[in-house]
């Protein structure tokens, strides 16, 4: 039994989607997203699964006294990097964003020097953990953190952190064109940093060039903190439920 398939583009039924949902989705989806999920260009962005930018979104942070609200996220590890990733709120609701202002991240480091680090640095906070392990989510506990529960839906916790990083923009004054997003990092977050420029789609075998639906399962360790603390915070994008999306939710 032979069976073929076609890719369609949201150009051949004209009759199925509007102009104006088009032209909403142009003006508020990342172009690798829109090239992706609207033009079927599978390879765009080569294959990267969040819309960083390097140059925009790694700022210096405001005072601490800007934030509302820090917590932690957590991803053990041993031979793979452990991550403790400190993160601050800043803003309510809307306007409201997420914040990278620093990271632990080790490999080959005993529990009982995470405990410590725990205990010294993080003492108080709530905090996003790994879920896969009860025993370590116990000693943080006993180390003092408010270990809160975490929804490890790896396609709702990037579609989340997409959206937040997304880059708006806005007229400003004197005709000027302002930008923003919903999330920042500081500038010695450098494993994050890094793993947001690694963090691909799987590719395809059969297909070279092109990338699979399905991420890879790595350059993640600081993004699964992240993205932890992305879903808790800020909840599932509003716009398109737990399933993969990388526009804008609110």
């Amino acid at each position: 039994m032979k069976y073929f398939s076609r890719v369609f583009t949201w150009r051949d039924s004209p009759e199925l989607v509007s102009v104006d949902t088009i032209e909403d989705a142009r003006a508020t989806t990342a172009p690798s997203t829109f090239a992706r999920e609207w033009e079927c260009d599978f390879d765009s962005a080569e294959g990267l699964v969040l819309p960083f930018n390097e140059d925009f979104h790694v700022r210096a942070p405001p005072d601490l006294r800007a934030f509302r609200k820090f917590v932690l996220g957590v991803d053990h590890g041993w031979v793979d990097p452990g991550c403790f990733l400190f993160c601050g709120i800043q803003g309510k609701g809307d306007d409201s964003a997420l914040w990278v202002l620093d990271e632990v991240y080790r490999s080959e480091t005993p529990n009982e020097v995470w405990d410590s680090i725990a205990r010294e640095r993080y003492q108080g906070l709530d905090c996003y953990p790994d879920p896969s392990r009860p025993d370590r989510i116990h000693d943080l506990r006993k180390a003092g953190l408010r270990c809160r529960d975490v929804d490890n839906s790896i396609e709702a916790g990037v579609a989340r952190l997409a959206d937040l990083m997304f880059i708006h923009s806005r007229d400003g004054a004197g005709g000027t064109i302002e930008q923003w997003a919903r999330f920042y990092c500081a500038p010695h977050c450098v494993n994050f940093i890094r793993e947001c420029k690694s963090y691909r789609r799987k590719a395809d075998s059969k297909a070279p060039g092109r990338f699979l639906e399905d991420i890879e399962d790595k350059n993640n360790h600081s993004i699964d903190c992240c993205r932890y603390v992305a879903l808790a915070e800020f909840g599932p994008s509003p716009s398109r439920g737990n399933y993969r999306h990388e526009s804008p939710g609110a």
